[in-house]
Parts: structure tokens; sequence; C-alpha cells
């Protein structure tokens, strides 16, 4: 929400596109290790479609969908076929037969079974043919228990509620991977800059090394005070060593990431942005309890546990069941019309199962509600600390960003009174390292500060509107 925004759309693990070059550094780079020059977003893109949890939890989805399949064909009508063919012979007479019994069953939301039944037989045997066809037709509707659209709708409705957590979770899968990519990238970038700083300051000490040189020969300075030169620049130059060994480590996480040959180099091609804070803390807290991916999961768990409360109850219930069936056709050249309905009554006398279902039920409603409060309070406590977080991050950004013009006016000033032999060497190289010092603190604030920008996209549950992702089920 608070970043720069750039427009993808994850439809499947395998997404096309018609940027040739995104789709090089996808695939080619495993084939051959060289340099990659990417954007974040470049880095967003490839890290959708190869990072490994992202393609592990699209694997997942195909099980889970089907899943949904199943459930939402309960309703519809189910058929089946049984046929056989035979030859025999007994006592020596040969008798052939065949034989076909489709059957048709289907539920509805009502509860109420329907069952279609058709025999038929063709048997022949030497001065004998018979021929057998009859249809049966049944119902069953529960009166009590097993009755009511609530009751028979409630696992299509819990299917379909778990169906919308596994896409949540698959969204928030999306989203801790952007999350980790952008802080990656900005290590890398935070492990860069920090290498260009330390070579920028390799550079001014070899200068002031060069200049009291110069002194040295005009008789303006001792020769002992270009120890401290010497020692400073190379101290310069075992930071830079340093430095080296960060940007591989950072570029090394970064690819993991992107799951691309770690032997390939990384070049940058974002710059450093840090865009002032501007949001209302109530809009936010709204937004975040609009969108958090786990604030929509309980409260799907809290729905679908008030429908296993009342499938529960439900089932406390004796079956009271108004029954009927009706059969006709020919069986063997007897016509048959058989007529038939009725009430049937069961129901336990003693059984505890039933209503301690109902209990566990009714337990499971009420530990669902709670830990829905306790995701809420979290929830609340986290984007508030967050917020925090960024408006102190971004005064702290102002104030390391004055300290560090501050720092190098005075580095300025004490290299001229030093040329005008009113200063030291030490002095100098006090200064300068108050100039490194403060360019780190403001390297490490607008990291920071960016940092906490993606952590409250996070708190938010916004990254993949963001980064104006659309995740589907798909």
């Amino acid at each position: 929400m608070l970043q720069r925004r750039v427009t993808l759309s994850i439809l499947c693990l395998v997404m096309h596109s018609g940027w040739a070059f995104l789709a090089e550094a996808a695939n080619a780079p495993r084939k051959e290790a060289g340099e990659l020059s990417i954007s974040l977003s470049d880095a967003v893109f490839i890290a959708l479609r190869n990072n490994t949890s992202i393609r592990s939890a699209y694997i997942d989805r195909v099980a889970q969908q089907f899943d949904l399949r199943v459930a939402e064909d309960v309703f519809t009508p189910h058929v089946s076929i049984n046929a056989q063919a035979l030859r025999q012979r007994t006592a020596g007479t040969p008798k052939d037969s065949l034989s076909a019994a489709p059957e048709v069953t289907a539920l509805t939301p009502l509860g109420t079974t329907f069952d279609f039944t058709w025999n038929g037989e063709l048997t022949k045997s030497p001065g004998q043919r018979t021929r057998t066809s009859v249809g049966q037709f049944s119902f069953n509707q529960p009166l009590l228990k097993g009755a009511g659209i609530d009751v028979n709708m409630a696992p299509v409705r819990t299917a379909r509620l778990t169906e919308q957590n596994n896409i949540l979770n698959l969204q928030a899968t999306v989203s801790q991977t952007i999350a980790n990519v952008a802080i990656a990238y900005r290590s890398v970038m935070q492990a860069g800059k920090a290498l260009g700083l330390a070579e920028e300051a390799e550079k001014r000490a070899a200068t002031l090394l060069d200049n009291n040189k110069a002194m040295v020969a005009a008789g303006r300075m001792a020769r002992l005070d270009l120890v401290q030169n010497e020692a400073d620049l190379a101290n310069q130059r075992l930071a830079i060593l340093q430095a080296q060994q960060q940007v591989r480590t950072a570029e090394l996480a970064l690819l993991t990431l992107l799951n691309l040959n770690l032997q390939m180099r990384i070049h940058l091609k974002e710059r450093l942005e840090a865009p002032a804070p501007n949001f209302s803390v109530d809009k936010l807290l709204s937004i975040a309890f609009a969108r958090r991916q786990d604030y929509l999961i309980q409260s799907n768990t809290v729905e679908m546990s008030r429908l296993g409360v009342v499938v529960a109850e439900n089932q406390r219930l004796w079956d009271l069941s108004l029954f009927g069936s009706a059969t006709t056709g020919v069986d063997n050249g007897t016509k048959v019309q058989d007529r038939s309905i009725g009430l049937r009554l069961s129901g336990p006398l003693n059984d505890l199962h039933p209503e301690q279902t109902a209990v566990h039920a009714s337990t499971g409603l009420k530990s669902a509600e709670l830990q829905l409060e306790v995701i809420h309070q979290g929830i609340e406590q986290q984007v508030r600390t967050t917020i925090a977080a960024v408006q102190l991050g971004w005064r702290q950004l102002d104030v390391a960003r004055k300290a560090k013009d501050l720092a190098l006016s005075a580095v300025d000033i004490e290299k001229q009174k030093l040329a005008a032999g009113k200063s030291t060497v030490f002095q100098v190289q006090s200064l300068e390292m108050n100039y490194r010092n403060a360019q780190t603190q403001t390297l490490t604030a607008e990291i920071s500060y960016l940092n906490s920008l993606t952590s409250l996209d996070l708190a938010l549950g916004t990254t993949c509107d963001t980064w104006k992702i659309k995740v589907t089920g798909n």
C-alpha cells in the first residue's frame, strides 16, 4: 500500500508473460552463470514464478479444489450399472443369460433420498425363453434427524469455507514471499551501498595520505604523522573486504529465494525511495480486519464451528422418516404392480454419544470464537506497533540525513584548517570516521524504514493489493 506499485497477476503456477527479459532471467541463469540486472519488481515477478514455497502451494491446490468438487457433487444424481452375461451347462443342458441393473440415486438439500432401479434379465435354454423387466422407485424423507436444508447443506458450506481458507493461506504464502524478497533485495542494496561507502572512504583516506606526504615533503608535517594515515588506509581496505563478503552473502540469500543459479552475481536497478508516511491509524485498523488472512481464516473457522453445532444438535433427534416405494414390470411373464408407503421411527434410549458430539461441537464453537478475539487483539497491537515503527523510522531517517550533511560539512571545514596548519591529522580522521558512521546510519535508517513499510503491509494483509497481484484459486 505504501510502496511503489507494479501490475502483476498470479493466475496459475506457471505464469505466461511477454516480458522476454524476465523469462530469460528465470530460466536461462541455470544454464550459465553471469550477472543478473533486476529491479525489485523484477525480483518479485521471478519469485512468483520460481519460489518453491509458492510452487508447492499451487501443487496442493489441485487436491484442495478436487475436495471441493467432491463436496459439491453430493446433490448430483449418481448413476451406476451392473451387467452380466453368463453361459453355463447343467446336466448337459446349455443355458445362456444376459442381465443388466442400472441404478440412479439422488439426495436433495431437504434430506430426501430417491432411488430408481431397473432389473432386466433374458434367459435362453433349449425350448425355453424367459424375460424379466422390473423397475422400482423408492424414496425416504427424514422428518427429524437428517431433515432440513441447514443440516444437509452444512457439509457443502463447510467445504466452501475450507476452500476460502485454502485461498487465503495461498495469499498469505504469496504475501510472505513478496515481503521476504523485498527485504532480501534491500539487504543486497544495503550491502552494495555499504561497499560503495567503504570504497569512497578508502579513496578519501588515500587522497589524504597523498596530501600529507606532500606536506611532509614540504616540511609542514612530521613524517611520524603519516603512520595514522597509513593505518586508516589499511583499515578502510579491510572494511572493503568485509563489505564484499556481506554483498555476496546477501546475494546468495536473494538468489535462493528466487530459486536461481547461486553462481550468479546481481546488479540492482532500483534506487532508494522513501516516501513520507501519510495514513490514519483507525483507517488502517479497519483495513487490517477486512484484509488480514489469519483473521478471515479464523472468522471462517467460527462459521464452520457453527455449522458443526447445527449438525450435532440435529443428530441428537430421533429418526422419524416417511418412506415409500413403487414397483412395476414383468417378472417371467407375470405382471408386477406393487405400492407401499409408511413411517419409520427409531432412536436410542440411553446412548450418550450423540450428546457427547453436541457438547464437543458447542465447546469447539466457543473456543473458535475466543481464538478470534485473541487474533483481533493481536492484530490491533501489531498494527499499532508497526505504525509506530514506521513513524519513528521516518523521524530517524530525517535526523540521520541531517546528521550526515553536518558531518560532511565538518570534514570539509577541518580539511581547510589542516591545509592552513590549524588542525591535525588525528582531528581530520576523527571527523572522517564520524562522517562514515553518519553515512552508515543514514543507509541503515533508509533500509529499516522501507522494511517497516513492508512489515506494515504484512500487518494489514495488503501486500498483494500493494503489488497489484491477484491470487486466484486456480
